[in-house]
Formats: C-alpha cells, sequence, structure tokens
C-alpha cells in the first residue's frame, strides 16, 4: 500500500481504489512513454499492469487501419446441430472481439464449401491474436483482400497438448469444444479479459472429471475443481497422472487432506507441472487442484 501510494503522488492520481478489487484503471490519458514508465513501477512492486488504448485512439486507428478478417470454422460431421453451432461461434467471436475493443459485425460467409465468419476491424495486435486464436469454433484464421485469403499464424501455442481434454471419454460428457467455447465467451464477458495472457485460475465448482480444467491448463492457465463424487475425482486424477507420465512430463503429485471451518472438509489431488524440464526447475510451473468435497463448504 504504501509503495503504492508513493507511485500514485508521482504519477498524479490518489490512491482510492481497494487493491483487492482488480483489474481497475489506475490513470488515463497518459503518453506512451508515460504509461511505459507506470507499467514497469507497478509490476516492481508485484502488480500486474496492462496497457490498454483509450477509445477515441482506437477509432482512429479504425479509421485509418481497416482490414477484413475470414476466419474458417471446425466442420461437422451433423448436419443439424450446423446452424446451431454457428449462431453460437458467431457470438463467440463477437463477444471477445468486443472486449478486446475490436467490437465489429461478425457475418457468416460461405467460401468454396466452407462456412467463414468475416468481419471488419483495425488491423489485429498480436496480443489480439493470441486470445483469437484460442476461440473454440475457428480452425484456421486469414486476412481478406480483394477476394484472396492470407494464413495468419495462430500465437498462442497449447501449453500441453490438444488431446488433454478429450482423450478421456465417459457417458455424459459434455463435448469438449462446447466447453471450450463456453470458457472463452466467460472469459470476454468478465472483469478479467484486460489480463487473459496472464496465468489465470479457472475455477470449476462442480467439476465432474475435469474437462474445462484440462482446458484450462491446455490454455496454460491454472485449474482448482472441487467434485463431490469421489470415483469422479479419482478416476480425473488418475488420467492426469497417465496422461502426463505417458507424455514424460515433469510434475510432482501431492494427495493431501483439507481443513475447511476446524473440521476435515474433503481431500486434494494436487499436481504442479510445467511444459519443460527447464521451466519446472525455474518454478515457471502450472497447477491443478482436484479437490473431493462439498462446494457449499469451499
Amino acid at each position: 500500500r504504501t509503495d503504492y501510494t508513493n507511485i500514485g503522488k508521482k504519477y498524479g492520481f490518489t490512491a482510492r481504489w481497494n487493491l483487492k478489487d482488480v483489474p481497475f484503471l489506475v490513470q488515463d490519458g497518459l503518453s506512451e512513454e508515460q504509461a511505459e514508465s507506470l507499467k514497469l513501477e507497478l509490476r516492481n512492486i508485484g502488480m500486474t499492469a496492462q496497457i490498454m488504448e483509450s477509445e477515441e485512439k482506437v477509432k482512429t486507428k479504425y479509421r485509418s487501419d481497416s482490414m477484413t478478417y475470414a476466419f474458417l470454422l471446425y466442420p461437422h460431421a451433423n448436419i443439424r446441430y450446423r446452424q446451431s453451432l454457428l449462431q453460437l461461434a458467431v457470438q463467440e467471436l463477437s463477444m471477445t472481439l468486443a472486449a478486446l475493443g475490436r467490437g465489429a459485425e461478425v457475418v457468416p460467409k460461405e467460401m468454396g464449401g466452407a462456412t467463414f465468419l468475416t468481419f471488419e476491424a483495425a488491423k489485429l495486435t498480436e496480443r489480439d491474436m493470441r486470445m483469437l486464436s484460442q476461440l473454440a469454433s475457428v480452425y484456421m484464421l486469414f486476412s481478406m483482400e480483394d477476394g484472396r485469403l492470407t494464413t495468419l499464424e495462430r500465437t498462442h501455442p497449447n501449453y500441453v497438448g490438444e488431446d488433454l481434454p478429450a482423450l478421456l471419454k465417459y457417458k455424459g460428457k459434455t463435448n469438449e469444444m462446447f466447453t471450450d467455447t463456453m470458457l472463452t465467451m466467460a472469459l470476454a464477458s468478465s472483469a478479467f479479459m484486460p489480463v487473459h495472457d496472464s496465468q489465470l485460475i479457472v475455477c470449476d465448482p462442480m467439476a465432474g472429471r475435469g474437462t474445462t480444467l484440462m482446458l484450462a491448463l491446455r490454455r496454460g492457465y491454472h485449474g482448482v475443481g472441487i467434485e463431490i463424487d469421489k470415483a469422479d475425482v479419482k478416476e480425473s486424477a488418475d488420467y492426469m497422472t497417465r496422461y502426463l507420465e505417458f507424455h514424460r512430463t515433469k510434475y510432482k503429485r501431492t494427495d493431501s487432506s483439507l481443513t475447511v471451518r476446524g473440521k476435515v472438509g474433503g481431500r486434494e489431488n494436487k499436481f504442479v507441472f510445467s511444459d519443460s524440464t527447464e521451466h519446472f526447475k525455474d518454478g515457471d510451473t502450472r497447477t491443478l487442484r482436484l479437490i473431493c468435497g462439498d462446494t457449499r463448504d469451499a
């Protein structure tokens, strides 16, 4: 608090915000140099800082640097679901663009027998592309000029294998692509969107066998799941162990009891792992917590 107050005095803003309420806007109207300097000082005291462009600057950039984009959707074998999936894909992309400050009309278009989602926007930044690369319904990304498509490289590689959420099969499992779409839409509508490329923690209070948590890990987030069914928790933990060992991923697993309000409140299977041995040694890891217990006690 003292360090933050001193920074506030230096840059001319008051420390009137509750530091527990994040994210929040620190100061508006700074030059790029001032914003970079302030960001560095905030990060030096352990805060996560992100520079965001003003609405007027975004509009000016849009007018001078507008481009057309076309995103190819994954095909679906079941024709009965195609229209519903198309509507869902339009909403996923529309919400994400709006949350990125790139609000645009998303228009489905058939080209060469395939379905694309097209829109006009100011040239997408590298950070925009990192988020858009995670869209569950999108297979490939293109820019479009005079009817010609140019491939855009995905800039958000999976932290773990793409197969992690898909391999575990069981009756009643929600389709992982649908769940991934819901995860994107939840993020786009949340207060955490400005820090979407940081190590967020995704919590699922009714985790089942962990599809949502596996998708979070694939994105490079941490996962915390609570499930009352012991068999589901055990199967999910055993699956995670088999997966990490099969891929020779460096990890540590601990099983322990949890205390809630002075009483034993359940058991936790905790996995700490990394995408490389070097990162594991350096402490750059991700965590999966599978908790067997009642969400109402959390």
